[in-house]
């Protein structure tokens, strides 16, 4: 049986530039499993949203984006299991 696209990777984001299109590559890097990349970004006070928008914009449906207001990263999680 070949399984495909049961996971979404929900990923908190704040002030991550540095480190954000390494960690979308590697979910994705976990196809046929994942089904998507949620970014949840948490109010970053840098280029992080821009980053998280182009990303969707280069990569496709696999992509979604959102924001959540500086609550933490257990709140930006749950933001994005409201999008699973």
């Amino acid at each position: 049986m070949k399984l495909s696209g049961l996971v979404s990777v929900v990923v908190p984001c704040f002030n991550a530039v540095n480190t954000l299109e390494r960690a979308v590559k590697s979910a994705l890097d976990n196809e046929p499993l994942v089904h998507q990349v949620i970014l949840v970004d948490n109010a970053s006070t840098d280029l992080t949203l821009k980053l998280c928008l182009e990303l969707r914009d280069s990569i496709g449906d696999k992509i979604v984006v959102t924001e959540e207001a500086n609550r933490g990263a257990c709140n930006a999680r749950n933001k994005g299991l409201e999008l699973v």
